[in-house]
């Protein structure tokens, strides 16, 4: 909406972002308590399970069937009220040992569903103590308890500043308790009725996008300054802005955001990949224990599993990114993946029987992947950019098989010529480098003249791109 409107009425959009500094560990005990009491005010709930049908996001008609269990004030109990409800979703309210909804074909409309089961008898619900909640929560936050080895016995401490680092409770409480920097940056924002503002936050990530350059120049210094109430203080090498002439890409929760002059066709924004993460994350090929006939097949299933998760669906968002964009990031993925597979498959070479198969058949499982990723993201897109009546910003060209394939043609092709000394001491190298070479000529056989230099222009700024990560 907000990307839409300053397209519309040629504003630029700045953007602010700030990360908390060791959010956990610096959280004012008395702050989380009150946090705790407000968060729990009743001192009685009941558990309420209930059924429900979900609309699928994919496809748009397809539902699914689950299971769904609320907590419910007792106030709202005796009232009736059930809150929370997520949009389109039809539930029904079930006692113990009842039955959910009916199995349901994909297309059936779930207007026509009927429960298994009506009965106007009251059901009995599990009842939870408040003040017992609130107490459990108390303890767990004051006594818990370090254990740091120094010198010859262990000293035990008690943490009396912070949440414990991996308890169940510290994510949902912390967010509960920045919710007060949410409050501080809307009003701030609602100081400049003359740009458009949005406010997003992941927990301690905090990213505001507005179209006023004196409102995010405000919101860059606050957010240096912190909120030292609360133990929201910001490390300052995250504290970046684009309204700050040398400062173009801002990352944030996995993405970065590109603001420049002109990127792509004349589009002055975009969304890529932070690959960072992932190649701290990416798997380290083994070199010293034989594997496994099916390593470089399984190392490939995780390595795309990871690119799945490391790709949301804003970087293939048509809306957004112009089809310049999402082709880069495609050939950014199939790089990162090819580098990885061509790692294990000579890491294997020692250990395995050369054969061309260990090279085709990790290709073809990256194919079918990455393929059935891009397509489940632009559906996404497309029941979005229905619900919201907007069009994208290039007649709606969308990736095709065809891209992803030669994208992941030319990455292996690329990566065989960095491993191209090893084809002299290793003739199946050779054997693999001409498979590269016609896997590039397949796919780039449907390419005009134009397409072929787009694709061409792409597919060198990823590598680029890779590059700085993989050096």
């Amino acid at each position: 909406g907000l990307h839409s409107r300053c397209v519309a009425s040629g504003d630029s959009i700045y953007f602010v972002r700030g990360d908390a500094q060791k959010c956990y560990d610096s959280l004012p005990q008395a702050a989380v308590l009150q946090c705790i009491s407000d968060t729990i005010p009743h001192n009685l709930y009941y558990s309420m399970p209930m059924g429900a049908v979900v609309p699928q996001p994919v496809g748009g008609a397809k539902v699914a069937v689950r299971d769904w269990t609320v907590i419910v004030p007792s106030n709202d109990f005796e009232e009736g009220l059930l809150r929370g409800i997520p949009h389109g979703w039809v539930v029904e309210e079930r006692g113990p040992g009842q039955g959910c909804f009916p199995k349901v074909n994909a297309s059936q409309d779930i207007t026509a569903l009927v429960p298994r089961h009506t009965s106007s008898k009251p059901h009995s619900y599990d009842a939870l103590d408040g003040c017992v909640l609130r107490r459990v929560l108390e303890v767990h936050t004051q006594q818990h308890l370090i254990a740091i080895d120094v010198g010859p016995t262990p000293k035990i401490y008690k943490q009396s500043i912070g949440l414990a680092q991996g308890s169940a409770v510290s994510m949902p409480l912390c967010d509960a308790l920045y919710l007060s920097v949410d409050q501080s940056l809307c009003e701030q924002l609602t100081q400049h009725p003359e740009g458009q503002h949005m406010l997003l936050r992941r927990v301690d990530d905090v990213m505001v996008a507005t179209s006023s350059l004196v409102c995010a120049k405000e919101v860059h210094t606050q957010m240096r300054l912190g909120w030292p109430s609360i133990g929201f203080r910001c490390s300052q090498e995250k504290v970046q802005t684009t309204a700050n002439a040398e400062c173009h890409q801002v990352p944030w929760c996995g993405l970065v955001v590109e603001c420049a002059s002109e990127l792509h066709c004349g589009h002055k924004l975009a969304f890529s990949v932070d690959w960072s993460r992932f190649f701290e994350l990416q798997p380290r090929p083994p070199t010293l224990s034989p594997p496994g006939a099916n390593d470089t097949i399984m190392s490939a299933l995780r390595s795309a599993n990871m690119l799945r998760m490391r790709t949301p669906i804003t970087v293939f968002c048509d809306i957004l990114n112009p089809f310049e964009r999402r082709l880069q990031t495609c050939c950014e993925v199939a790089l990162a993946f090819c580098g990885h597979l061509w790692a294990k498959v000579i890491a294997n070479m020692p250990f395995t029987r050369p054969h061309v198969r260990m090279l085709l058949k990790p290709f073809a499982l990256a194919k079918r992947f990455i393929v059935s990723h891009v397509r489940n993201q632009q559906l996404q897109l497309q029941i979005v950019r229905k619900r919201l009546a907007v069009v994208s910003i290039d007649n709606q060209r969308l990736l095709t098989e065809r891209d992803v394939s030669w994208a992941l043609a030319n990455a292996l092709a690329y990566r065989y010529r960095l491993h191209s000394p090893l084809a002299t001491a290793r003739p199946m190298m050779a054997q693999l480098g001409a498979i590269s070479a016609r896997k590039v000529k397949e796919a780039s056989s449907f390419h005009d003249q134009n397409d072929a230099q787009m694709f061409s222009k792409c597919f060198d700024q990823a590598t680029s791109v890779i590059g700085k990560y993989t050096r």
